[in-house]
């Protein structure tokens, strides 16, 4: 009996010390792994990386680090379809992922970003060359990009299609005057502003036919004016309206309605509403400095950062200064990486806010 004690005794301690040298091993292995990749040097971490157990540290998170890089230098092409293996790779990357790596991850999206983003845009303008939008859309669905032009171009596909009906042509003035906004100039720009001229075409030759009902059950559906960025779309949509209450006798109407015209409105129907805006001047001020008192309250608070904002906005924003900042050059001009330990990263590309990406709580 003894005996057998002794022998159990022995083979336990041969297993502990067995289990210490396995974990001295991994441990100086992940540390010469971190070194080989701080030196540029995947291919030689890549095969000992293999060598590791996933749930090691963070040994998963630094496979598809190394793999996605030497996938994304191995395709260097023109051609989209060829970074295929690169974006699934790097998908498997946890998207709330906070570790030790975080910065290393960041910097490789903005690389991704900077040669992958421009082929990505081109393959969807030449599907929607094609008219194929439904294949445009998917490949901005399927994006690991947060682009700030892709909820716009996803906006412009939905309704590139479209026949100019009515259930449609709600949906596509909601679109093109309320969703995409007035200074956009990115991708298919022009397609939007021909479709924006098509639209208020529309309306003045309703408005010369005097259907105001028609165009007032428009702007019910579409929103308030608050909502439209065009001035020339609103000042129309009100303009029928002022109209329509006209023949209704309803002068507070007419009022708030013409009072939503920029002073300085000079489209269509520009002489008929300033008539109509000199003849209720008075009152027309009134609820304009109204509206002024109450816009500049607002401006008074802080925002949270935005798409489209400059460097100094997001500076004076809720979100303040950074605390590291990382900057990229490519041959498509100048990418940063705004980087908040407490709150996440803010992408700029030419000075401009492309990106937002926040910590989760």
């Amino acid at each position: 009996m003894k005996l057998i004690i002794a022998v159990a005794l022995a083979a336990s301690l041969l297993t502990s010390c067995s289990q210490t040298d396995e974990t001295d091993n991994r441990d100086q292995n992940y540390f010469h792994i971190m070194q080989l990749i701080d030196q540029g040097q995947l291919k030689q971490a890549q095969p000992k990386l293999i060598e590791l157990p996933d749930d090691y540290k963070e040994s998963r998170i630094l496979k598809i680090y190394v793999d996605t890089k030497l996938a994304f230098e191995a395709a260097a092409s023109a051609n989209y379809a060829n970074y295929a293996p690169t974006l699934t790779l790097f998908k498997a990357l946890p998207s709330n992922y906070e570790g030790t790596y975080q910065d290393l991850i960041s910097q490789l999206y903005i690389d991704l970003q900077a040669t992958i983003g421009e082929l990505e845009l081109q393959q969807i303008a030449a599907y929607v060359k094609e008219r194929k939008f439904l294949e445009a859309k998917n490949v901005i669905n399927s994006s690991i990009f947060e682009d700030a032009a892709y909820p716009i171009i996803s906006q412009y596909l939905e309704i590139a299609g479209y026949k100019p009906d009515y259930a449609n042509r709600i949906k596509i003035n909601k679109a093109l005057f309320v969703n995409i906004p007035e200074d956009y100039k990115g991708v298919f720009s022009k397609e939007i502003n021909e479709l924006r001229q098509k639209a208020i075409d529309y309306i003045v030759q309703t408005i010369k036919d005097k259907k105001y009902i028609k165009v007032r059950e428009d702007t019910i559906i579409i929103g308030a004016s608050k909502d439209i960025t065009n001035p020339t779309y609103n000042a129309l949509q009100n303009y029928a309206a002022a109209k329509y209450f006209e023949e209704e006798q309803s002068e507070e109407a007419i009022i708030l309605s013409i009072a939503r015209i920029e002073a300085n409105y000079d489209g269509p129907f520009a002489a008929e509403i300033k008539s109509i805006q000199k003849k209720y001047r008075s009152d027309v001020n009134k609820i304009r400095e109204q509206e002024n008192r109450f816009r500049n309250m607002e401006i008074i608070k802080k925002d949270d950062p935005q798409i489209g904002m400059t460097a100094q906005e997001v500076e004076n924003s809720t979100w303040g200064a950074p605390d590291r900042i990382h900057t990229t050059e490519s041959k498509y001009g100048t990418r940063e990486q705004w980087a908040y330990d407490n709150r996440g990263y803010i992408y700029f590309e030419d000075g401009v806010v492309s990106t937002i990406r926040s910590r989760t709580k």
